[in-house]
């Protein structure tokens, strides 16, 4: 694309963009009763990469203290290995605690390429 400014300066914008892989992987997260939910999906959701976040349906259980869920998130790696972003993912999941995040578990056997 050719963008022209003024008279005689000529901005040139580059829109080749690599091939983007989407991956998805499913997370086992313990919460406390009080967590709420929506917004610490929503701070997932603000993690470099990652695009989806949603709760598996009929995958929650709650006790007394806690509430277990598994969530699918879905992710573009950005010149990445999905396993490493993987692990900068549980990087960043340690900084959710004051969300109300007791322990993750993400599920190996569960990261496969969903778009080529």
């Amino acid at each position: 694309m050719k963008i022209t400014i003024g008279r005689n300066r000529n901005l040139n914008e580059d829109t080749k963009r690599g091939k983007s892989h989407i991956y998805q992987v499913h997370c086992k997260i313990k919460l406390r009763t009080d967590a709420d939910r929506e917004l610490l999906k929503t701070d997932i959701r603000a993690i470099k990469g990652v695009t989806i976040v949603t709760t598996v349906p009929q995958s929650e259980k709650t006790t007394e203290s806690f509430s277990f869920q598994v969530i699918k998130i879905k992710f573009q790696p950005y010149d990445t290995p999905p396993s490493t972003f993987v692990n900068n993912l549980s990087n960043s999941f340690r900084k959710l605690t004051k969300r109300g995040l007791a322990s993750f578990h993400f599920s190996p056997e569960s990261l496969k390429k969903i778009k080529v």
